[in-house]
């Protein structure tokens, strides 16, 4: 199973298997296009290519917090996937059982924390 881990803007997760039709299952999480950004060799994390241009998407805290560690500058929103970095062929593989758990752990947190200053009920 290639275990992806879908994050929405108001920090609600979602694990599942993009094993077969990966791009149509990214696509669809994420309502578009997608693009890849690479958080490090074993996670990738795949937004809509469009979601500066998109107003009815709402920032994503966990999603920008990721992006500004390898750099980013400006805030990511709408829901996003992560998935695990590529193989040798350049196909997407799924989420590592460690890296998928940091994950579900980072998200819970980061929910508290939108719940505590009313972002999330």
């Amino acid at each position: 199973m290639n275990k992806a881990l879908e994050v929405s803007s108001k920090g609600e997760v979602r694990e599942y298997d993009i094993t077969e039709g990966s791009l149509e299952k990214l696509q669809s999480s994420v309502d578009g296009l997608i693009e890849a950004i690479a958080i490090n060799d074993v996670i990738t994390m795949w937004v809509n290519e469009e979601f500066l241009f998109k107003a009815e998407l709402d920032p994503n805290p966990m999603a920008t917090a990721f992006f500004e560690s390898v750099g980013g500058t400006y805030p990511i929103h709408g829901t996003v996937v992560f998935t695990g970095g590529f193989d040798e062929e350049g196909a997407t593989l799924g989420l590592s059982n460690t890296d998928l758990d940091k994950l579900q752990r980072i998200s819970e947190s980061m929910r508290e924390s939108m719940k505590q200053f009313g972002y999330v009920s």
